[in-house]
């Protein structure tokens, strides 16, 4: 696993990011999700299927999974809801989720016959099918969250993946799959997203152009504190080099911001973000990183997995080891 699907996938596993994207794309910013409502579920998908003669299992693991009790209209719906996060464009992304999406059903669906066959407690076709007329499955909702800057190209539905010349007869009759895709480029309105996660898709769609950055600034009347987490993220993902002061939880971005232009300007660059990262670029990630992107660059190389999460958890664990390594 590469260190930008490190930093989304922890990134995103906070319950509070997590229920302000499903908000957004679901319920237009709405806060209908609480996170305290939020809980992990195991993200691995296995189904094992049996012809009578030979057991058959396939397993796949998401990035993340969780569910839900979500209330609405005084009603009250459990759902599975996941997320798959994507630094790149995946061409068979629709594939993909609904092959996450199938592997959970057929599970769900596997632990009820089970269950009937245990209790003894249905017959005739019920009992064949192993599924009584009344069960019900959980509702699943994947959704991709691209964090790329490049336009997402790939298909959004899976009959977008059939030949141009399949006959509208065979469309209509094969079975079809949407997407449900968010992408920083596409999102219009970052206040209707509630979280920090606004300001992290939208640096990522305005990083490239140095003045909609700097107005994206201005509109923040000299207030803008992130993370440390969310530093962490844009380092990695924009190569930002914001620099994080050690045991601090938060960065001020106006300040932090200020420097990288101060700095542009000091090594003969255009002024703007975009600018004073191009010679970092050219220069290769890792050497222009801040201390702590050298870090997690060093134990993805080195595969030292387990250090690297305990590291983006642990913040004096993290200060540890930039002390042992020198850096």
């Amino acid at each position: 696993m590469s260190l930008a699907d490190n930093v989304t996938k922890k990134y995103m596993q906070d319950n509070a990011h997590f229920a302000d994207l499903f908000n957004y794309y679901i319920y237009d910013g709405k806060a209908v999700i609480n996170p305290d409502d939020l809980i992990d579920k195991d993200p691995t998908e296995l189904c094992i299927l049996s012809n009578g003669k030979k057991a058959f299992s396939k397993q796949k693991i998401r990035d993340i999974l969780k569910s839900c009790s979500i209330k609405t209209d005084g009603h009250t719906v459990f759902v599975l809801m996941g997320i798959e996060n994507q630094s790149d464009i995946h061409y068979a992304m629709t594939i993909k989720n609904l092959l996450y999406d199938a592997l959970n059903y057929a599970e769900q669906a596997d632990v009820i016959t089970k269950k009937h066959r245990a209790d003894k407690d249905i017959e005739g076709d019920e009992f064949l099918s192993g599924f009584a007329k009344t069960d019900t499955v959980t509702p699943v909702v994947t959704i991709t969250l691209y964090w790329g800057r490049k336009s997402w190209d790939a298909a959004t539905r899976l009959s977008d993946m059939f030949p141009e010349d399949t006959p509208e007869e065979i469309r209509a009759l094969a079975t079809d799959y949407k997407l449900n895709l968010v992408t920083p480029e596409n999102i219009s309105d970052f206040k209707k997203l509630n979280t920090e996660l606004g300001d992290m898709l939208e640096s990522i769609k305005r990083c490239d152009d140095s003045e909609m950055f700097k107005n994206m600034i201005a509109e923040r009347n000299g207030h803008w504190i992130i993370s440390r987490e969310g530093a962490d993220l844009l380092n990695v993902l924009i190569n930002a080099k914001i620099v994080i002061p050690d045991g601090e939880r938060t960065v001020d971005m106006c300040v932090a911001t200020k420097a990288l232009i101060e700095q542009g300007k000091t090594e003969g660059r255009a002024e703007g973000l975009a600018e004073g990262r191009a010679e970092g670029r050219a220069e290769g990630r890792a050497e222009g990183a801040d201390r702590v992107t050298k870090l997690y660059l060093h134990l993805m190389n080195n595969g030292q997995d387990i250090e690297m999460k305990k590291a983006m958890e642990d913040p004096d664990y993290r200060e540890q080891l930039l002390k042992t390594l020198n850096m």
